[in-house]
């Protein structure tokens, strides 16, 4: 996949006007990516925290969240928070890595990749409830994301690839982590909720 066609799908699909929000990568980086990949005029770099997003109550269509929402979207409040800027009947989705069920402890087939952020690491179900729990929307859908597992392990080479063809070091920790699991816990958790 091209640099930049992911965000160019719901622009070509859709019409859509999309502001793309990242807080670890700074605006003007991602806005020369939009601006290279000739989709500047539709696409807004932002730089923020998503639970304090730069916009009006109500401004945003749709909310799409991938490979982060877990990092701070567990914390009582979040959905929220984040929502604010949903209007009602918009839509909120997210992929975020997870676990197949809830574990009571780490894996032992997992041990020596154990990291504290795994800890955010969580079920369809768990979301499912978390979510739930929140006045703000209704769930639509919390399910396991098919051949996730597979599609992680093949990112994580090609991003360990990057790294050597551009003379950094690879992380190498995820690929063998995946492969030592073998399918058996990891994917990713996906969720798609209604603000109401």
């Amino acid at each position: 996949m091209r640099q930049g066609s992911f965000v160019d799908l719901p622009r070509k699909e859709f019409d859509a006007r999309v502001e793309a929000v990242d807080l670890w990568i700074d605006a003007q980086s991602n806005a020369e990516r939009i601006a290279a990949a000739g989709l500047g005029a539709r696409i807004n770099a932002v730089h923020a925290d998503a639970a304090d997003l730069p916009f009006e109550d109500e401004a945003i269509d749709v909310i799409v969240s991938i490979d982060a929402f877990h990092y701070f979207g567990t914390e009582p409040g979040a959905l929220e928070r984040v929502t604010r800027v949903l209007r009602r009947g918009g839509r909120i989705g997210i992929v975020v890595p997870g676990v197949r069920h809830e574990i009571e402890s780490w894996p032992s087939h997992l041990g020596e990749w154990w990291e504290d952020g795994f800890s955010t690491f969580h079920s369809p179900d768990w979301w499912r409830e978390h979510w739930t729990r929140s006045p703000v929307v209704t769930v639509e859908r919390a399910d396991w994301v098919p051949n996730g597992s597979e599609h992680w392990l093949i990112w994580s080479q090609a991003c360990d690839d990057f790294a050597r063809t551009h003379g950094r070091e690879p992380y190498e920790k995820e690929v063998a982590m995946l492969r030592a699991d073998k399918d058996r816990l990891l994917g990713f958790s996906r969720v798609v909720a209604t603000k109401k």
